[in-house]
């Protein structure tokens, strides 16, 4: 049995700095492995890439390799598809993530009012959130198919065309489509915020006669936003680093270019280190858009003084 801080103060003073002693050994052989295994596959390749962003690294020339400054970095805001393709990326993001987060609202207040077959249907909504990347990018590819797809099928009931899903005009919408399926991700957190208000909001709210609307926009979504900004942050970072989802789902194989409204920045990242093998100048555009998450996250931080409310 463990000893408590009132026996730590009852023991001896020697006994006592003998325990702490023990207890920071035993601390630093339990977290050894973990630091280790950082330090090996976590703060070694980051350095590592940020190194090698600022050299003329191509994967094979290690013995030729030379220091080129800040030039990979120029390079990035002269490379019209690194621009183009960092501009896709945040118009999926600037539509996908606040849709996501009403979606996420909407039905975590439903589900948190409901009485029956909430487990079920809590699960069916955070399902999405636990499948793998590669199988819902190759399930979403079969449903969009022109020919055959469920898509298309069920226009056709409707006495509809088929639309070619993969094609240039709409393949950017079918990605957007596979993202917001999965919107659910935050919806346990929400429910658990909302759960966590005191009824008695609720309850003095009817007495001075706030209807549900009411009761929502000034009870529910203010007490339940440090879920809405978690949502935010994470959908910013997740949104910027666009890859599997766009890869899987034109179903070309990975080194083969996507059309353009399904190539993505981190898309072109790749593009440049394995294809091209432009390493440094891939680790470049790497680090530049984790620049861009860290400047977004600081810019977040800042604006949610406004809107969080954390009492």
């Amino acid at each position: 049995m463990g000893v408590g801080k009132k026996g730590k103060k009852d023991l001896p003073k020697r006994s006592r700095s003998s325990l702490e002693k023990r207890e920071t050994r035993a601390f630093y052989v339990i977290m050894t492995p973990f630091l280790l295994m950082f330090l090996i596959y976590r703060l070694f390749p980051m350095a590592w890439g940020v190194y090698i962003s600022f050299t003329n690294f191509s994967g094979f020339n290690g013995d030729t390799m030379k220091m080129v400054g800040i030039d990979n970095y120029i390079r990035v805001f002269t490379d019209n598809e690194a621009l183009a393709s960092l501009g896709r990326t945040f118009v999926i993001g600037v539509i996908v993530i606040p849709l996501s987060i009403i979606i996420c609202n909407t039905f975590a207040i439903l589900l948190s009012f409901l009485k029956r077959g909430i487990g079920i249907y809590r699960t069916l909504f955070y399902l999405p959130a636990i499948m793998p990347v590669v199988a819902v990018g190759t399930m979403w590819r079969g449903m969009f198919l022109r020919d055959g797809g469920v898509i298309n099928e069920l226009i056709k009931l409707f006495s509809g065309e088929p639309v070619n899903w993969m094609g240039y005009d709409h393949a950017g919408y079918a990605l957007m489509i596979m993202l917001l399926w999965g919107a659910g991700s935050g919806l346990l957190n929400n429910i658990a915020a909302i759960k966590n208000i005191p009824t008695e909001l609720f309850e003095a709210s009817r007495l001075d006669g706030a209807n549900v609307w009411q009761q929502i926009t000034r009870i529910i979504l203010p007490l339940s936003s440090p879920m809405n900004y978690m949502a935010l942050v994470t959908g910013v970072i997740t949104s910027l680093q666009l890859y599997g989802q766009p890869m899987t789902l034109s179903g070309n194989g990975m080194a083969t270019v996507p059309v353009r409204p399904l190539y993505t920045y981190m898309v072109h990242a790749y593009q440049q280190i394995f294809v091209n093998l432009r390493f440094g100048y891939g680790m470049a555009l790497t680090v530049f858009v984790v620049l861009i998450m860290v400047a977004l996250t600081v810019v977040n931080e800042k604006l949610s003084q406004k809107w969080v409310h954390t009492d």
